[in-house]
């Protein structure tokens, strides 16, 4: 099936100051889409956009018309239903949302404290709730005009191959990208009914932005007895930061392209890495599922 091009499509992205956010932005704007972004720190955003514009000769001010930045707390409902409404208000709707905030949180769970793992779900799970449940009244009644709007709405949600299968010492932060991917997968049935409204989980490996640096926490109570599990960790971080094979720009390419498919896949796994744990996660599952089929068979009636 071939990708068509949506008339005029506006985007809401978050978590916009930095990593994939960032990369969205910039080449959204340059391609001549209108460009709402969200962060908790807009002036730090705009700075940033600015920097990365000055390379092309664009000003913001030649841009003022297609970008809207947003200080935004994705926690706070009202704050949230705010920047809809503000964006809906410049640009008259919303096309394509990215729910891309979100940070890394390493430890194991014996590690960690109740504020902690809530606030990693806070901004990971809840924020992304927050904004699909502020943007579908609206998206519903786009839904309905497949003049203007030909191919509706998509929503991305950004998520992690940690959601699919899990990583050592983030047992947390997967648990908060699996837990994006079962509502995505829920909410994909609830919007069957309106045809053209589709959310997309996506399930990117490890890319070159700032995750593994300034965008990771790590546990402030370590326990000796996991100090292995923690040397392992970070020597593979200390590896990988600054040489992660995913090349941001690149995935932010692969979303306009998706966005542009009428019947776009439900789950996208980005990058080599991530596709290959998947398959070897699907492998196992396979195996595991086979190898005790008989006990799982002897519950039924």
């Amino acid at each position: 099936m071939n990708p068509q091009t949506l008339l005029n499509p506006n985007w809401y992205i978050t978590g916009s100051s930095k990593g994939l956010g960032l990369s969205a932005v910039i080449i959204l704007l340059k391609r001549g889409y209108n460009v709402a972004a969200t962060t908790r720190d807009k002036q730090g955003l705009i700075k940033n956009v600015k920097k990365e514009l000055e390379n092309d000769s664009v000003t913001l001010g030649q841009l003022e018309s297609r970008f809207l930045p947003l200080q935004v707390d994705l926690v706070n409902e009202k704050s949230v239903k705010e920047s809809i409404d503000s964006t809906i208000a410049k640009f008259g709707s919303i096309d394509v949302i990215v729910n891309n905030a979100g940070y890394g949180l390493s430890g194991a769970v014996e590690e960690l404290s109740d504020k902690d793992i809530r606030k990693q779900f806070d901004i990971n799970f809840f924020g992304m709730v927050n904004v699909v449940r502020a943007a579908l009244p609206h998206m519903r009644e786009y839904a309905k005009d497949t003049i203007n709007h030909p191919l509706g709405a998509r929503i991305f949600n950004i998520g992690s191959i940690g959601g699919f299968s899990a990583g050592i010492s983030f047992s947390v932060y997967c648990s908060s990208k699996a837990a994006m991917d079962c509502l995505t997968e829920g909410l994909q049935i609830e919007l069957e009914q309106f045809k053209n409204i589709h959310v997309i989980s996506v399930m990117p490996g490890v890319f070159r932005t700032d995750f593994l640096g300034g965008s990771l926490e790590q546990t402030t109570k370590p326990i000796s007895a996991y100090t292995d599990v923690r040397d392992n960790m970070h020597e593979r971080l200390t590896q990988h930061h600054g040489h992660q094979q995913g090349d941001p720009n690149k995935a932010i390419e692969a979303l306009i392209k998706v966005s542009q498919y009428p019947s776009p896949p439900k789950r996208l796994f980005l990058g080599s890495d991530a596709y290959q744990r998947a398959q070897n996660k699907i492998k196992s599952l396979t195996a595991e599922l086979e190898a005790w089929k008989e006990i799982t068979l002897s519950t039924d009636y």
